[in-house]
């Protein structure tokens, strides 16, 4: 069952509340081989986000587990991007993704910087004609 934004069970059977996601972080992290001790909830809305407290990464738990596909196309483009040296968020190297927890779909990504921070217009073209 998925349900909408209001919290209700999703995936296998999941809360997507603080508490519900927590424990999807938790068995993702040691599936992972990763430490969510400390972790700090950023956002919980489509995505649960959180940051690790014990090495720079953000965890992406996605709401809807429909986007299996997507995620995993969004890994192989971000480990193909990082060949080529083009400057996009990486995924760790060591981490086999994207992961399903409780019917959950869960990504792993290296933080660059400890705050939210949006690229300008100019440097989004800059990005893109490059890219191209």
């Amino acid at each position: 069952m998925i349900s909408g934004s209001g919290g209700g069970p999703v995936g296998g059977g999941t809360e997507f509340t603080a508490e519900g996601v927590a424990v999807v972080l938790r068995e993702a992290c040691e599936a992972a081989g990763l430490d969510a001790t400390g972790a700090e909830l950023l956002r919980l809305g489509s995505n649960a986000v959180y940051r690790l407290a014990s090495l720079p990464i953000i965890v992406r738990i996605a709401r809807d587990p429909a986007v299996l596909p997507e995620m995993e196309r969004a890994v192989a483009v971000a480990r193909w991007l990082e060949t080529v040296d083009f400057p996009a968020t990486r995924v760790p190297a060591d981490v086999a993704q994207p992961i399903v927890v409780r019917g959950l779909v869960v990504t792993f990504w290296e933080s660059v910087q400890e705050r939210e921070e949006y690229a300008t217009v100019g440097e989004l073209a800059d990005l893109l004609r490059r890219l191209h």
